[in-house]
């Protein structure tokens, strides 16, 4: 059993850790040993522990730090930091892996920098600034070989674009883990062995299907709206008596798509790409949500022929009538219509004022030039907070399929809810259910 001590340097108070604009450094750190930790994990005869607070509100002592190591009598010790020269912003770049002075009388430890260093290069695309040697506490006071990743600099204009983006520093971890796991040699975990699948006719203009238990051919040619003849004659070799759960059948032409989910996949970009609507997509998915959307799983995508397209009508722009411009797009311009447009745009109590037709003109009017640019507000947002500002944020999130219901200009616990449940699916390492840079930034990548 090999035993691994993890050191995130310093604390989230440290005086001094900080990047120019406040960042702590701590919160970098944090991260890329959480990642690292929870990579090495996929290895056997792996022990691990942290030797600072987790929490980060403790700046624990150096010299409790490598005492605790000692004492766990671990076997390598690796310290996650990052760089800086002033507090003044610079040009200044680059990743560097320390070993205590001189490298020659510490082999070990230098065959661990030159594991991990290389790697994290790679994955934080920095200048490589090379293995060297220092007489850093943490270096000297350890009983075991051990490395200190210095992966970028906080006070550089270009290291610090890539330490604000959550995947370099998770990557970065994950680099870590893997130096690790060869400087032991490590083995990854055995893997459920799947059964086997089987050959079909690979066809990218249709779909493949993932076969689920109960399955027969009739009731999966019954779902995608395919006579049960054509499958089987795009599946020529799959036994119809015999179908293999896991394994793949071919979807020839009919009612539906069969999309395959990817990395990155959520409802929002799917409708993009094969020019549906979201509601078209969950109305032949019942009770699909985006956060239960997992790699591999299948999505019914409807498809619409070419013959059956009939154009958009084309708004008219010019009019300030809300009763003329909804008929210029072939909808229901009726009173009772408009109240609904109404409640679902968060205009309260709507009564048909020129005020209120006004407003709902011009957000239907943004609705159509913006149909799949929901806007998102600048600024920060969290709960108790109200306007207009809010219900850009709910109508985004109901678009990306986070569900806050009733667009209201309210941030209360539904939207914090939502938030929160966005964060955990594209920010998991920050997780606080506050609307600011960070996750508009991750929203506005699923609405381009």
């Amino acid at each position: 059993m090999k035993k691994v001590a993890w050191s995130a340097g310093h604390g989230k108070n440290t005086p001094g850790k900080r990047t120019p604009d406040g960042e702590r450094e701590w919160t970098f750190n944090n991260k890329v040993v959480i990642a690292g930790m929870a990579y090495l994990e996929n290895y056997e005869g792996v022990q691990q522990i942290r030797v600072d607070d987790p929490s980060g509100n403790t700046d624990v002592p150096l010299v409790t730090r490598t005492n605790e190591a000692n004492a766990w009598n671990a076997d390598i010790y690796v310290s996650s930091h990052h760089n800086a020269i002033g507090t003044q912003w610079g040009n200044h770049s680059g990743v560097e892996t320390y070993v205590m002075e001189p490298a020659s009388n510490n082999p070990l430890s230098v065959k661990l920098a030159n594991q991990i260093h290389p790697k994290v290069v790679n994955a934080m695309g920095l200048t490589d600034r090379g293995v060297k040697s220092a007489n850093f506490h943490e270096l000297r006071e350890t009983n075991m070989p051990a490395a200190l990743v210095e992966g970028g600099f906080m006070d550089s204009r270009t290291d610090i674009l890539k330490m604000r983006d959550d995947s370099f520093l998770k990557d970065q971890g994950e680099a870590i883990a893997k130096g690790i796991a060869e400087y032991f040699d490590l083995v990854k975990k055995s893997e459920p062995i799947e059964d086997v699948k089987q050959e079909t006719p690979q066809n990218h203009t249709d779909g493949n299907y993932k076969i689920q238990n109960g399955d027969t051919l009739y009731s999966i040619a019954e779902e995608f709206g395919v006579p049960v003849n054509e499958l089987q004659e795009a599946n020529q070799n799959v036994n119809p008596r015999a179908l293999q759960i896991g394994s793949f059948i071919n979807i020839p032409n009919g009612k539906y798509v069969a999309h395959k989910i990817e990395n990155g996949d959520t409802l929002y970009s799917l409708a993009q790409k094969y020019k549906v609507s979201l509601d078209a997509i969950r109305d032949v998915n019942k009770g699909i949500e985006a956060r239960e959307l997992s790699i591999g799983d299948t999505v019914k995508i409807p498809v619409v022929k070419v013959s059956e397209a009939t154009p958009k009508p084309k708004p008219n722009m010019k009019t300030v009538s809300i009763v003329e411009y909804l008929k210029s797009i072939d909808v229901d311009s009726s009173y009772d219509h408009r109240a609904e447009l109404a409640k679902k745009h968060g205009i309260p109590g709507y009564q048909g004022s020129a005020e209120q037709n006004t407003e709902l003109l011009n957000i239907m009017r943004g609705a159509v030039k913006d149909a799949f640019e929901p806007k998102l507000p600048s600024g920060v947002l969290r709960y108790g907070d109200n306007g207009n500002d809010v219900r850009m944020l709910q109508q985004a999130l109901n678009e990306l399929f986070f569900k806050v219901g009733e667009v209201d200009g309210s941030y209360g616990a539904k939207t914090k809810d939502a938030v929160e449940r966005f964060q955990k699916v594209h920010d998991p390492y920050h997780v606080d259910g506050v609307y600011g840079s960070r996750t508009r930034e991750r929203m506005n990548r699923l609405l381009k």
